[in-house]
């Protein structure tokens, strides 16, 4: 699908893969984003509850509610699944629900009174996103944009007003105080959200390129910061055989398994190798960035 004037802004930059350098850099508003149609994915109970339960335990704020309210929490939420590029919040829209990133990413950008865009944060694996508005009544302060085909769970104001009713102590301390407090930071510039997963994807531009020597140096950088993934055709080969996207099952079961690999790792490295155009569609699909 293409999603056109989508008024979500957009940075463009070539880096030096030796110091780091920015070579070209180009900033654009409107533009037309190009997305590869996929169907939805169809997971069975385990793999929800699974994902759901990795989620709720990666995110700090509903992970260290009382079980009781955990529980009532967790059964209350509904599950949205997006494709890249849409619109899941937008802003000056009433706050009725929060939502919690399960598979995929999302990204929160605000409109200024001059009519530029800023991109506040980007939210992966077990972040939450609309917990401030749905905490004060207020309207959305920004849009939320998934990224990339996503999986979300979402809680209402309903269930949250019910919650706070019947627990109002222990939501205040545990819920909405640390909400208050950690956005006041953010505010004051003392901390900083960031995504909790990032995916990439390298592609190289010829034959030339020595990639293997490329994804070495790049998953050592990457290791001394977080834990590492590195997928490519002959790893997806060996654990799945030969993947295609025609048939439903196998994207299916591929789909859910990348989905569980963000949820263990820091950072997960597609390798695309130019030759296998069904593995290459779908590093590109699932990547937050490509390296080219």
């Amino acid at each position: 699908m293409f999603l056109k004037d989508s008024r979500c802004l957009r940075l463009l930059s070539v880096r030096s893969l030796n110091d780091g350098s920015i070579i070209y850099k180009y900033q654009f508003t409107n533009y037309h984003f190009a997305m590869l149609q996929t169907d939805q994915p169809q997971p069975n109970s385990e793999q929800i509850e699974t994902l759901i339960d990795k989620a709720l335990q990666h995110n700090a704020l509903i992970s260290q509610l009382d079980p009781a309210i955990y529980k009532r929490m967790r059964e209350a939420m509904q599950f949205v699944w997006v494709k890249g590029g849409e619109l899941l919040m937008r802003q000056g829209e009433p706050s009725d629900t929060l939502a919690i990133v399960v598979l995929g990413r999302v990204r929160v950008v605000r409109h200024e009174p001059d009519g530029q865009q800023t991109t506040l944060l980007e939210l992966g694996h077990g972040q939450t996103v609309g917990e401030m508005g749905i905490v004060t009544g207020d309207a959305r302060v920004a849009d939320v944009i998934a990224t990339r085909d996503s999986l979300l769970a979402t809680l209402s104001r309903e269930t949250y007003n019910q919650l706070l009713q019947t627990y109002p102590l222990q939501m205040n301390q545990h819920f909405v105080t640390p909400i208050i407090h950690r956005d006041q930071a953010m505010l004051q510039g003392t901390t900083r959200i960031n995504a909790s997963v990032l995916t990439m994807v390298l592609v190289p531009v010829d034959d030339n390129v020595p990639l293997p020597v490329v994804v070495e140096k790049l998953s050592q950088g990457l290791q001394k910061v977080g834990l590492t993934l590195i997928l490519d055709v002959p790893f997806i080969a060996s654990h799945f055989g030969q993947m295609d996207d025609a048939v439903a099952e196998s994207e299916q079961r591929l789909t859910w398994w990348l989905g569980e690999q963000e949820a263990e790792y820091q950072f997960v490295i597609y390798v695309a190798d130019g030759q296998d155009v069904t593995w290459t569609r779908r590093c590109l699909r699932q990547a937050d960035k490509i390296v080219l």
